[in-house]
């Protein structure tokens, strides 16, 4: 009979470690009842934790901002667990902890990768194209932000459902700083300069790997 693993993720305040009335904040990583400590590089106020639930108080919003983060964390962790599962790896809480660790040390957000070029750009592109650059920009943190309910995406994680949904949030978008919503070819533009800001970092140092994987 093939055995069954059992994977688990549940967050902790490490009280004992706090100070000024914030604790930092532990994920404990179980796979087959072997368990392992994750530091994450997270504190909250003791006050804004729920001990029972294990996650920041819904009451407060430092607590609804830190449970979009573990959510992160834990669909993070999720992922490395079923990466080392479909390539036949040794199953342990160890391994799961450290799949996470290496994949933070080079992964980047979609947010670092267009800050990276804005800044770069500066002085090389025309004012009113930066300006453009910047509203696409924009359009991508509040899309990570108002409807993937992400504080970041990672580019690791970037395929052509990400595409499809941006275009269609762009669609729907109502713009509160001008009058008139995005037209086709505003759409096509934002997508076109997303695509460019992707490309011409897939050639810059530290960016080459992590832009090769999963876009489809």
């Amino acid at each position: 009979m093939k055995p069954i693993n059992t994977f688990s993720v549940h967050f902790n305040l490490r009280t004992e470690k706090g100070k000024e009335g914030k604790a930092p904040v532990y994920a404990a990583i179980k796979v087959n009842g072997e368990k392992a400590m994750l530091a994450l590089k997270h504190s909250v106020a003791t006050r804004c934790w729920d001990v029972r639930k294990g996650m920041g108080k819904t009451t407060t919003a430092e607590g609804r901002e830190l449970n979009i983060y573990l959510e992160e964390v834990r669909q993070v962790l999720g992922e490395c667990y079923r990466e080392l599962q479909l390539k036949r790896r040794v199953l342990s809480a160890d391994a799961v902890k450290n799949a996470f660790l290496k994949s933070g040390d080079d992964e980047h957000t979609l947010e670092e990768i267009a800050e990276y070029h804005n800044e770069t750009s500066q002085g090389v592109l025309a004012p009113a194209t930066m300006k453009n650059y910047y509203t696409t920009q924009k359009y991508l943190r509040e899309f990570v932000s108002n409807k993937l309910k992400r504080r970041s995406f990672f580019l690791s994680e970037l395929n052509y459902k990400f595409i499809q949904d941006f275009e269609v949030f762009l669609r729907n978008h109502q713009p509160v700083d001008h009058q008139k919503s995005l037209t086709t070819n505003g759409i096509m533009k934002h997508l076109e300069r997303f695509k460019k800001m992707t490309i011409w970092l897939a050639g810059s140092s530290g960016y080459t790997v992590t832009l090769s994987r999963n876009i489809n």
